[in-house]
């Protein structure tokens, strides 16, 4: 019995620290995804298209958005990396 509830508790610790770091990154994502509509909403304007598909122009601009600013933001964190490590 008692390596049942230990199997129990060591589970559900481990599902925890497994979903807490993906409830962290969605939540981040959602909150970015918001902001990004906001930037994308006037860019849309430019794109002239009826307005269910406006819909999802503005929201492909927004994950664009939000795809780019990653990969420039990666690319600043390598270029960090890079010049701080040590000559060969």
């Amino acid at each position: 019995m008692k390596g049942q509830i230990g199997f129990l508790k060591t589970t559900v610790i481990g599902g925890v620290i497994f979903l807490i770091p993906l409830i962290i990154i969605v939540a981040i994502l959602g909150k970015a995804f918001q902001i990004m509509m906001r930037v994308a909403e006037p860019l849309s304007a430019l794109v002239p298209i009826d307005s269910v598909a406006d819909i999802a122009v503005v929201n492909l601009i927004a994950v664009a958005l939000i795809i780019l600013a990653c990969f420039v933001a990666g690319l600043a964190a390598k270029t960090v990396s890079a010049s701080n490590t040590k000559g060969g």
